[in-house]
């Protein structure tokens, strides 16, 4: 229900019920109209409308034929200012779909105005716009760590929950409203449908477990004592296309990764290193965007257990600046992020193919600033300045993954060594931003499997000992209908 995203109580009593004839066939009670508050001096309401699919719509109260009214091509959200305020039935507003030639067509939804998500919207006042600037898209294909590597290896696997929607549960700070309101509701619609999405994006295209395996590898076989040092980068595309609940989410993410390592002994070895990310998504018919620049900083190493079985980590520290809008609202705020993955790896010769198994491990804690709306409405030929608080928000993403690489080596006659690798992986997501809810297209939950499987093919030439170019391409998303997550990347490793 509305209610368990937006923190609202929704009471028979509150909510009417089917108050108006020729119901919608999709109407859903409590579904496409939510009643965000009033101005400071209670002389307008602000609305959000989520019809669930496109079409011309209407938003009207008794005594007023129209409030507002527009036309979407998809499902979207939509903002609207009303002059009717009253808390008796003469204030309860109404969702209608309308056909093409404007007239009424069938009933969506209504809604009083009882238990607001804003208890007051400072300000909402007539005058000049102010709107705020920004806006754009965030959010990411998802990625999975796990990754395999050695002689045929690739950089981290990534299959995700990436993409979707969905959201943490915004708890902290910020002015409260409604029944457990506040603007906790407000975050979860926006910003948290990015966190689903970036996290899996996280959890994968910031793993450096194959440098460590490939750089391991490539020390032991430089026999003399140059080429103790090694600088790698890793450049990767991820796509996202998320159908799941039915409101049309799609981003992108460009990575680049960059580090430098030395051996610690025969061993180990140990290094820094960084990484940026610009991820950015769409949702909601565009009407909800997020974009975010983020970059994240920290050492790793990897230690050669024995002679088949090697543990890598790294511990990072990243902060993200995020853009985001709502429908004609914009606004800016940044969130930090700690990070540690860890992974094992195995590495077994048989025949002429060597074989990878490996469980890697990921683990973030995440942390949302506080911060506003801002945006213009027009409304009885005016303009209305709107001001809308978003509460700080913080939750944690775990995951982990098995998965399995072989490859093979071929060696041209000059010495040039190609190695082809075929990963397979099955991901299980141990924490997720709201137990792995995500939204649909009217505003309520929708649960999700926290399982998915992964197929990646990678290309690798080593032209010399010490050098190493790779090209690699996946899928991440096997078992999760509706969700396609794939990446390409490029990454390259020299010994000095």
């Amino acid at each position: 229900m509305i209610s368990r995203i937006l923190g609202i109580g929704c009471l028979t009593s509150i909510c009417l019920p089917t108050a108006w004839a020729a119901d919608c066939p999709n109407r859903q009670p409590g579904q496409h109209l939510e009643f965000l508050g009033r101005s400071a001096d209670n002389s307008v309401s602000l609305w959000l409308s989520s019809p669930g699919s496109g079409g011309n719509f209407r938003l009207s109260a008794p005594g007023v034929s129209e409030i507002d009214s527009w036309n979407a091509n998809r499902a979207s959200l939509h903002l609207s200012v009303s002059p009717v305020v009253l808390d008796d039935l003469n204030g309860t507003h109404k969702l209608d779909l309308l056909n093409a030639d404007g007239s009424f067509n069938c009933f969506l939804d209504s809604r009083n105005q009882t238990n607001p998500v804003f208890p007051n919207i400072p300000p909402i006042d007539g005058g000049d716009s102010n709107g705020g600037t920004g806006g754009g898209t965030g959010g990411g294909g998802g990625s999975n760590g796990g990754s395999g590597g050695g002689t045929g290896g690739g950089d981290g696997g990534n299959g995700g929950t990436g993409g979707g929607t969905g959201g943490g549960d915004g708890s902290n700070g910020g002015s409260g409203g409604g029944t457990g309101g506040g603007s906790d509701p407000i975050r979860n619609i926006v910003t948290s449908i990015s966190a689903d999405a970036l996290m899996g994006y996280l959890s994968g295209s910031l793993s450096i477990s194959d440098r460590v395996v490939v750089g391991l590898d490539q020390f032991e076989d430089i026999a003399s004592q140059k080429g103790l040092w090694q600088v790698w980068t890793d450049v990767r595309h991820t796509g996202v296309s998320d159908d799941r609940n039915e409101i049309d989410t799609s981003g992108h993410a460009n990575s680049f990764l960059i580090g430098i390592h030395r051996s610690l002994g025969k061993d180990g070895l140990g290094g820094i290193a960084f990484a940026n990310s610009k991820t950015s998504l769409g949702t909601f018919g565009s009407s909800v965007r997020n974009e975010g620049d983020s970059f994240f900083v920290g050492p790793y190493g990897g230690y050669r257990l024995d002679t088949h079985w090697l543990l890598d980590g790294w511990a990072a520290w990243g902060r993200t600046d995020n853009d985001t809008e709502l429908d004609v609202l914009k606004g800016s705020f940044k969130t930090t992020t700690g990070l540690i993955s860890a992974n094992l790896t195995g590495g077994y010769d048989v025949g002429e193919y060597l074989l990878r198994p490996k469980l890697a491990l990921f683990y973030s804690h995440n942390k949302s600033d506080a911060f506003d709306y801002t945006g213009s409405l027009p409304y009885a030929n005016q303009i209305y300045n709107v001001t809308l608080r978003v509460n700080e928000n913080s939750f944690e993403y775990a995951t982990s993954e098995a998965s399995g690489d072989i490859s093979r080596i071929f060696t041209t006659t000059d010495g040039v060594q190609i190695i082809p690798a075929l990963r397979l992986g099955v991901r299980y997501d141990i924490e997720r931003p709201n137990d792995g809810q995500i939204l649909n297209e009217n505003l309520t939950m929708e649960s999700t499997t926290p399982w998915s499987g992964s197929a990646r093919i990678a290309l690798a030439v080593a032209p010399q000992r010490h050098q190493r170019f790779e090209v690699i391409t996946g899928y991440y998303s096997i078992g999760r209908q509706d969700l396609d997550l794939w990446d390409i990347r490029f990454n390259a490793a020299v010994n000095f």
